[in-house]
Formats: structure tokens, sequence, C-alpha cells
């Protein structure tokens, strides 16, 4: 009995060995991730131009919401810091302002300027609007585009978010937003140096050491859209 009952457990070892390894699937990865501390720094070589986003920490908007602070750096005329504030919701990847005093804007039903900026997980073929209440609607397509080159390194698993025949955000599996391309003015910008949850890629260019920006070059770069696709006031 004893030995039956050894054969029995010896012939199921397999199914059971089976049954669980077919249960282990890898969690996906996402396309866009916030942490305090991540760095992203842009070159765009038509117009030899560098420009540096940091998260710099947290804080909530005035109806509780939890955002993350990102503020820029690149040579420029302009020395007063701006603060800018983003979360992740629901699939997507947002920009918002802090309260619900914004200048400019009309959007019924949208009174932190939400922006729709990418998705986490995206598919082929997505499509998602823009901005919520706004009278001119503009929609974001995801296309699944494979690699894409930047000084930084050679990214996988790319994808293209097009809004429009505006401009393209470029979007990387592990690492987010990587780098724009705006169609109209055929300027693209792409990351020389990423720094995502402590991992690094690329080489880091210190401010004190970025080419001033000329009062022609900021004309020249000048676009109603930011780097990341978001709408400015």
């Amino acid at each position: 009995m004893h030995l039956q009952r050894t054969l029995s457990f010896i012939l199921l070892l397999p199914f059971f060995i089976s049954c669980d390894s077919s249960t282990e699937t890898e969690a996906p990865i996402p396309y866009m991730s916030l942490h305090v501390g991540d760095v992203r720094q842009y070159f765009s070589e038509k117009d030899s131009v560098y420009d540096t986003w940091y998260i710099v920490g947290e804080t909530h908007r005035t109806d509780g919401q939890k955002v993350f602070i990102g503020t820029n750096e690149f040579g420029s005329l302009e020395d007063t810091a701006r603060y800018f504030y983003y979360f992740i919701r629901d699939g997507y990847f947002y920009s918002t302002e802090i309260d619900t005093n914004s200048e400019g804007w009309d959007l019924p039903g949208n009174p932190y300027v939400e922006q729709r900026l990418g998705k986490t997980f995206p598919k082929d073929g997505d499509k998602w609007i823009h901005i919520d209440g706004n009278k001119k609607e503009q929609y974001f397509t995801a296309k699944y585009i494979g690699s894409k080159s930047t000084p930084a390194k050679d990214f996988k698993n790319v994808y293209g978010f097009q809004l429009d025949s505006i401009l393209t955000v470029y979007y990387a599996e592990g690492f987010g937003h990587i780098g724009i391309s705006f169609l109209e003015k055929n300027i693209s910008i792409l990351v020389n140096y990423v720094k995502v949850n402590g991992k690094e890629y690329g080489e880091y260019i210190p401010q004190d050491q970025l080419p001033k920006r000329t009062s022609s070059t900021n004309e020249a770069m000048k676009t109603e859209y930011g780097f990341l696709g978001e709408r400015l006031d």
C-alpha cells in the first residue's frame, strides 16, 4: 500500500509542477511611471538645445488628488523655475493644474485642466481624447513602432502616441517618455540621459555646462505644446 501511494505521488508530481508553472505569469511592465528623483535630459540635434526634466517631489491638488511635482532646466533667457504636476490614474498619464484658478482655459467638467498624455499599457490602435471639455477635440492614437534610437540608448518595445497631425510622443516599455517629434516644425527632441526609478542610461550634462539658448533659438522652438505633448496655456 505504501509503495502504491509513493508511485501515485510520483506520477502526479509532474502534473502539479505543470499546473503551478502555468499559473505563473509575468506582470506587465508599464510604459510610464513616476518616482521622485527621476531625471530625463533631452537633446534636439537640429537646434543643439538641451532640456532637463526632474521629478522633485509629491504634493496634493486642492481636491486631494496626489500629484508628482516636475520642473525643467535648460539654457535659457529665463531664470525663474516653473513647476508642473503629474499623476497616473485609470491607465493614463496625466498633466494637471494644482488648483482650479487657471486662466485662459474654458473646459466644462475639467476644472483642473487634466490632459491625458499617454497610456501606461497601450495597445496598437488605441485612441483617446487629449483634453476633456476642449471645444476642439483632439485625439492621441497609439502606434507600435518597435525600436527607437536616441542619444541615451537604443530602446526596444516603443510606442508612438500621435496627436492628430501635430506631434508624436515616444514611450518605451519600462522607461516611459523618451522623446517627441513636432511634425509641422520637423523637430525631434530625444533623451540623451535617463534616470528612472534609480536606473541610469546615457550621459548627464550638468546645468552649468549646457549651452545657453538665444532669443532666435527660443523663437524657432516656440510651439503651443510642451515636450510631453501637453497643450500650454
